[in-house]
């Protein structure tokens, strides 16, 4: 450690010392200790003061499974890929090409005097900088994430594990997220440089709306918490609904009703829409299948209804700890704040004309943008196409077309309760591009990827299922 440049973190001294232990002794478990960490983007194990740049748990242990990976293809490991996985690997591909060769394009209008809003938030004159190259990496360490975990995972008990890791680690934020109410609420020092201590980004930890304390837990920010917990819901209702042993019943049941209550908590005005989002299109569906006589989907409808009437007694039972707490004033300001005068507020204002710049960087630019991580809107369209132009955007979307085509298509044929896993990574995608549609601009969620992983496993382990003679699809 260099005193003052290269900060070893508490978490890292930890962490570091188990990563490069599994690496050498047991690196099969690599897979697992970057899902469970994915979800800790506020925490790092080593800080670059200079740099100010933080290296996260996820990202620390995937680049050591990435390393073990490629040690394992230069020794001649074998992967098994069906056809529909050669295309998706080349969509996947075809996009780090397309915002790899976009980064150029500083180069070429440093001298137009052009401004940008770059991702540390600042208004600049758009030039070639660090930051294309960081947002860069992190992009090709995702893609290689979800490639290889396309190439790795082998059947549907993989992936199961997989999403039960992924599970528990929604538990530990959960259980963090009420520890730091509780400690707002008791007085007590929240211990911000455990797991909210990375330095590249603003920590919103102590962000408060009004006089109303809003949770983020492990995340940056209560937005992107309650990002994850968008992504989750569908996946712990899909496990709930269905009869899979992933993990307990009782254990499932807590996780979804903390999940709603913690997207309340959050107070994210994302959180709130996203989850109403969820809610009509999951009821949608699953009233549309119930109607042509599926049992299943009625039996899912009917937990649905019964969802929403939790989800009504959580936010009155929320709501009224909040005016017990905070005062009946503050709460009503604190809501009408996230609602109706989110647009008459200077970040409602600030939302609308990052919108507005990023469609004009897009317009004067359309083919390659003005270059991958060079401009940073309010949502994720716009920073694509303001970045990478339609090339990018046309990439990108095809990814997430196909990613939806491949669970309706297997959807179909999926037997018993495994469908119901495949709905919700459906809807988990789904709450994903609503969340980056309104107010969520960045790539860089390791769990997005990994999800996106799950999903590109399916034909395969569909394939690997259907090829094993009689056995069952959920054997």
């Amino acid at each position: 450690m260099v005193e003052g440049k290269v900060i070893i973190t508490p978490l890292g001294y930890i962490l570091i010392p188990m990563g490069f232990f599994v690496f050498f002794s047991y690196p099969s478990y690599l897979l697992g200790l970057l899902v469970f960490f994915s979800p800790f983007q506020a925490a790092s194990v080593i800080n670059f003061k200079n740099l100010n740049f933080g290296v996260q748990p996820g990202y620390f242990f995937a680049i050591l499974w990435i390393i073990h990976e490629i040690i394992n293809i230069l020794r001649g490991k074998k992967f098994t890929i069906v056809k529909e996985q050669k295309m998706i690997i080349m969509l996947l591909i075809n996009f780090f090409v397309v915002s790899a060769s976009s980064i150029l394009m500083p180069l070429f209008l440093s001298d137009k005097n052009i401004t940008v809003h770059n991702p540390k938030g600042y208004d600049v004159l758009l030039s070639f900088s660090r930051t294309n190259i960081t947002q860069l990496l992190y992009l090709l360490t995702n893609l290689t994430v979800t490639i290889l975990i396309v190439l790795g995972l082998r059947n549907l008990s993989e992936v199961k594990k997989l999403i039960k890791i992924l599970l528990y680690s929604c538990f530990f934020a959960l259980v963090y997220g009420i520890y730091q109410l509780m400690c707002y609420l008791l007085k007590l020092h929240f211990p911000y440089w455990l797991f909210n201590n990375n330095i590249g980004y603003s920590q919103g930890f102590n962000q408060m709306v009004g006089n109303i304390k809003r949770i983020s837990s492990i995340a940056t920010e209560p937005s992107m918490y309650a990002f994850f917990l968008l992504m989750m819901i569908p996946i712990i209702l899909s496990v709930r609904i269905s009869k899979n042993n992933i993990i307990s019943k009782k254990m499932v049941t807590v996780l979804l009703y903390l999940t709603i209550a913690e997207i309340i908590l959050t107070t994210s005005s994302t959180g709130y829409i996203g989850l109403l989002f969820f809610i009509s299109i999951y009821t949608i569906y699953n009233f549309l299948h119930s109607i042509r006589g599926g049992r299943k989907y009625q039996q899912s409808l009917y937990y649905i209804i019964r969802t929403v009437g939790i989800i009504t007694g959580l936010s009155i039972i929320s709501l009224n700890i909040y005016i017990f707490v905070f005062g009946l004033a503050n709460v009503i300001n604190a809501l009408a704040s996230l609602t109706v005068d989110k647009f008459n507020t200077l970040s409602g204002q600030e939302r609308l004309q990052g919108f507005l710049n990023g469609l004009n960087l897009f317009i004067n630019y359309p083919v390659f943008g003005v270059g991958y991580g060079s401009n940073r809107t309010y949502d994720l369209i716009t920073t694509i196409l303001s970045n990478t132009g339609i090339l990018g955007f046309i990439s990108f979307s095809m990814i997430i077309i196909i990613a939806i085509k491949i669970l309706m298509k297997y959807i179909k044929v999926a037997r018993n309760d495994e469908k119901f896993i495949m709905i919700g990574l459906l809807f988990s995608l789904l709450n994903a591009i609503f969340a980056f549609t309104i107010s969520i601009p960045d790539l860089i969620f390791l769990y997005f990827w990994i999800i996106l992983g799950f999903i590109f496993t399916i034909p395969k382990v569909v394939e690997v299922s259907n090829e094993n003679s009689h056995k069952r699809f959920d054997s």
